[in-house]
């Protein structure tokens, strides 16, 4: 658990925070690839700028969080609510996916994983 953490550039590639508390932590222009984050509270965190390539973000508390300008391709967002998450647009959310329970932001769909 790291809430608050301050993590802006860090490599965390092939990392796994599953089930942790992020809450508030900056993951700012972090490169996040591979990340194993499913389960994880990043309420309001921030990852303005961060590579989420190929991370697992299934179930993750995602209230408040901020990704403007995130790298999303094949992020998972399976059973995920994003209607409360921040800097999302429609074509990063193209490039990730999710399942019937995710969650998008009004007037957004997340594509289904295959």
């Amino acid at each position: 658990d790291c809430p608050h953490c301050n993590l802006a550039g860090a490599d965390l590639t092939n990392t796994c925070v599953k089930g942790k508390d992020l809450e508030g932590a900056d993951f700012d222009r972090a490169n996040a690839t591979l990340m194993c984050m499913s389960f994880a509270n990043f309420k309001d965190a921030s990852f303005v700028g961060t590579n989420l390539s190929g991370a697992n973000l299934a179930h993750a508390d995602l209230n408040g969080a901020d990704f403007t300008d995130a790298t999303l391709d094949i992020t998972s967002f399976k059973g995920t609510d994003l209607r409360k998450a921040k800097g999302l647009t429609q074509a990063q959310l193209d490039k990730a996916c999710g399942d019937a329970e995710t969650k998008a932001p009004a007037g957004m769909k997340v594509p289904v994983c295959s």
